[in-house]
């Protein structure tokens, strides 16, 4: 949470867990298809869509929905 903005003052800001998506991971989204995550940030996460290019979602709304499906880390 960073402390100045509206998801704060709600008391509704969460910190996006790393292990549920890494910078470089594939993922994809129910309408905008196949992307890779570009940067994880304290509860949003910026991905690159081939089709719609970047977009900065709310991670714990588009994860926890269904709508962003990370694909598992090659080893």
């Amino acid at each position: 949470p960073c402390g100045a903005c509206d998801s704060c003052d709600a008391g509704t800001s969460r910190e996006v867990a790393e292990d549920r998506v890494r910078v470089g991971q594939p993922v994809v989204h129910t309408e905008w298809g196949p992307g890779t995550v570009s940067l994880v940030e304290a509860g949003r996460v910026t991905v690159l869509f081939a089709a719609r290019g970047y977009v900065t979602l709310d991670a714990d709304v588009a994860l926890d929905s269904g709508v962003l499906q990370a694909e598992p880390l090659s080893a």
